[in-house]
């Protein structure tokens, strides 16, 4: 899970904005004098001794649906996206190479 988010860190670095993680959660944050925002928020799952993972990073999305709802159950910190921090558009299709790129170098360090 640690190297999963040491990728996102360093994706969101590569697109341009500094993230960190938080002692004690998950996921890759963007904290600054504004508060916490979580950005990245990373899963695992095992089943009949199969680990699974993912993540999920904002890249666009309408963050309007997070007003109602209290996120990952953490009510000091808000959620955000790529292109709300950045101030500008941001597609999938510009994010996809890096974070294949950041994944690929990420995930190679704990595969066998």
């Amino acid at each position: 899970m640690r190297e999963i988010e040491s990728a996102l860190i360093s994706i969101c670095q590569e697109i341009g904005l500094k993230t960190q993680r938080v002692e004690g959660r998950s996921g890759v944050w963007v904290v600054d004098s504004h508060g916490a925002r979580k950005i990245a928020a990373i899963g695992i799952r095992v089943a009949s001794g199969v680990s699974m993972h993912g993540f999920a990073l904002n890249i666009a999305p309408d963050l309007s649906s997070y007003n109602s709802i209290i996120p990952c159950g953490i009510d000091d910190a808000s959620v955000t996206s790529l292109s709300k921090e950045l101030g500008r558009s941001i597609s999938t299709d510009e994010v996809l190479p890096i974070v294949e790129k950041h994944m690929y170098e990420s995930l190679a360090k704990v595969s066998r």
